[in-house]
């Protein structure tokens, strides 16, 4: 079978393959070219789909420049699943992608030639033959996960797995070497996560994410370990096999995990990987499911908040330092892992930061921890950790002190701001013990009796001193703020004179935007343009509410005049001295002074005639009181620009009346200087009382 054969592309997909733009590709879609663009299959009508042997030829023929992003097939894995959709869920595409994956790696292994009989089976006996194969070799239990994805498939079709479009899923398998089984099915795990997010991604989304930045953390600070890795909330299983992959060949897995279709992604993937390691599904909280397993790290990643059922087994000796609360399982989940660690075993746990601060007997669960010397550290994480929530995140490393006592240190990193965390943690933990961290985010190392002094609260911003706080800093920056005032004061007063223009000549004739347009001498266009039609450079030059309100960006690189107009054959670019209007909410006004603008939705392009209107003053009369009565909508209000009236005077007095408001707009920006600088010379004096800075004449 061919690469490509049946295989369908998302206009995304497109993008990825051809190495543009999402917006390139829309371009491609709506622009006329010879040929035309391919259309999209017959069955993909809302979510449209394209063929990617026409895509190609017609990226041959039409863009010669491009080249085509080839990866082995790696990708098409990941493209076949498209031409299920509608078919089976993506939990179940996926599944199936990893249980084909699997079927060829076992038959290489064999060398029994089954992978070939699977290869030039027609659709409608793929299945059948990997049934057939499976129970032909029985004695091989990896075999089972495969059926067990059949099984699902099947549930899904009603019992109808020959009507599944099936051809493109083998081929793509059957053109990828075996030592990229695993990289391949790994895509596929990537891309449904990135795609649907995590809760989503290919039904075990909340049981981990392919390439996530807690996994890397999680492997790097386990990268040492040369017994027993284990991870009670394993998932898909993506922080032990990274944890392996750092480790080497020194390191056993175990994991276990509450949802069964996990743990069955775990054993295909540490299959394709060729990892030894040990899964089992069961709930880890209601019942240990293993009490003897003792590891040198654990790392966990557990769900959030979780509910549990304490009743079930409150006398379960894990919970030696407290029965943790029933409506947030985090705590339970820190005491199984001590409980699961070697005497010298260290233990990795991600959680909420509820549990640093929580109250009853959450409090009293982590001041038991800290008298029996387990709490070696806690890091505040930035926000993002997840691709799929902005909670913010804490690290736990537990591992027990050599003697518990009060004086023991704590170390407590705030990384709320750091980049790159996961690839910097293991040595923060290292440098700040050690008195070494030159580069480390703010820390402290507070002493276990001052944090149970203080309701044992372990969120680091509680207790790490914030950058700046330093009694030279603080005066410093106090002597700058006094500095910053004294200048900005010094600008408004040399610009205190108030200016009085000269009023209109004569009275103004009263005109409305509709009556400027009968009049010719204004236009009125409708922003239209939506960035997904837009390639890289021309959405740069989008003009959106958002830039009216905050002012027009400066454009690097004027679009090319000769340029093809977007839609309609319509002059689609702004001009020198349009005026660019929103009038939801507010009304907004700014007059454009380099022209070359796209205009997108919710911004109207007013065009004026300049020998009898001054632009600049045509948008400050459109946003003035009188214009607000026009205001329609209970919720979000809005005007009709053609209502908004213009007082029209001649066209030197326009200019005379722009230049005079241009000296009072920058009197308004001076003072709100000094307003500033002000507020920050309080803020610093402040700062100095607070960490015993000189102030004035103490200094």
């Amino acid at each position: 079978m061919g690469e490509s054969a049946g295989v369908l592309l998302t206009p995304s997909e497109i993008a990825d393959l051809a190495g543009v733009t999402r917006g390139a590709v829309t371009n491609w879609r709506k622009r006329p070219s010879d040929p035309p663009f391919p259309d999209p299959a017959p069955e993909s009508a809302t979510k449209p789909l394209y063929d990617l042997e026409k895509v190609i030829a017609w990226l041959a023929e039409t863009k010669p420049e491009i080249q085509i992003q080839r990866d082995g097939s790696q990708a098409a894995l990941s493209h076949s699943l498209n031409a299920l959709r509608g078919r089976v869920s993506t939990a179940v595409a996926g599944e199936l992608a990893l249980a084909l994956c699997c079927a060829k790696k076992l038959s290489m292994e064999a060398a029994d030639g089954n992978w070939r009989l699977i290869a030039a089976a027609s659709t409608s006996q793929t299945v059948d033959v990997l049934r057939r194969i499976s129970s032909d070799t029985a004695t091989d239990p990896r075999w089972d996960d495969i059926l067990s994805a059949l099984d699902d498939v099947e549930r899904e079709t009603n019992g109808r797995l020959d009507t599944l479009p099936m051809a493109a899923m083998v081929s793509a398998v059957d053109g990828i070497d075996v030592d990229r089984l695993a990289v391949a099915a790994d895509e596929v795990l990537r891309r449904g996560g990135g795609e649907r997010g995590r809760a989503a991604g290919y039904g075990v989304g909340e049981h981990g994410i392919v390439n996530s930045r807690v996994s890397e953390l999680l492997s790097n600070l386990a990268s040492s370990t040369k017994g027993l890795v284990y991870d009670p909330a394993c998932g898909i299983a993506e922080a032990l096999i990274r944890t392996r992959t750092k480790c080497g060949g020194t390191v056993r897995l175990v994991g276990h995990d509450i949802n069964a279709r996990a743990i069955r992604f775990a054993r295909m993937r540490s299959l394709l990987h060729e990892l030894d390691a040990e899964f089992e599904c069961g709930d880890v909280l209601h019942e240990d499911p293993d009490p003897d397993l003792r590891a040198d790290t654990v790392v966990a990643e557990p769900p959030f908040g979780m509910d549990w059922s304490r009743s079930q087994n409150i006398a379960d000796p894990r919970w030696v330092f407290g029965i943790p609360p029933a409506n947030n399982s985090e705590l339970a989940w820190l005491q199984h892992a001590i409980a699961h660690l070697k005497p010298n075993g260290s233990a990795y746990v991600v959680t909420s930061v509820a549990p640093l601060t929580a109250r009853g007997s959450s409090a009293s669960i982590r001041a038991e921890l800290l008298r029996s010397g387990w709490i070696e550290a806690v890091i505040l994480l930035p926000p993002k950790m997840l691709p799929h929530t902005t909670i913010p995140l804490a690290l736990w490393v537990l591992r027990l002190a050599d003697h518990a006592s009060a004086s023991n240190d704590v170390l407590l990193i705030d990384a709320s701001e750091s980049e790159n965390p996961e690839a910097h943690a293991l040595s923060w933990l290292d440098d700040c013990l050690t008195g070494s961290a030159a580069g480390a985010p703010p820390f402290e190392l507070i002493k276990t009796l001052d944090l149970l002094a203080d309701d044992a609260q372990l969120d680091p911003r509680r207790w790490v001193k914030t950058p700046g706080s330093d009694p030279k800093d603080v005066a410093a920056r106090l002597a700058d703020s006094q500095h910053v005032l004294e200048n900005a004061l010094a600008t408004l007063l040399d610009h205190a004179v108030v200016p009085m223009p000269q009023g209109p000549s004569a009275t103004p004739r009263l005109l409305t935007v509709k009556e400027l347009v009968q009049l010719d001498v204004a236009s009125i266009q409708n922003g239209r343009v939506k960035r997904d039609d837009l390639d890289e450079r021309d959405a740069a030059a989008l003009v959106t509410p958002n830039e009216v309100r905050d002012g027009l960006p400066v454009l690097d690189q004027l679009p090319i005049d000769a340029q093809p107009n977007l839609v309609g054959g319509r002059d689609e670019r702004t001009r020198v001295g349009d005026v660019l209007v929103t009038t939801w909410n507010v009304v907004r006004a700014v007059v454009d002074k380099q022209g070359g603008r796209l205009i997108g939705n919710g911004v109207y392009r007013l065009r004026v005639d300049d020998k009898q209107c001054e632009p600049n003053y045509v948008a400050r009369c459109l946003c003035g009181t009188w214009n607000e009565r026009f205001k329609k909508g209970a919720t979000i209000q809005r005007v009709d620009l053609r209502e908004l009236e213009i007082p029209l005077i001649p066209l030197s007095e326009q200019a005379r009346l722009v230049g005079a408001l241009r000296e009072i707009e920058q009197l308004a920006r001076q003072a709100a200087a000094v307003a500033e600088a002000a507020a920050a010379s309080a803020t610093a004096i402040l700062d100095a009382v607070r960490y015993d800075a000189p102030i004035g004449g103490d200094e």
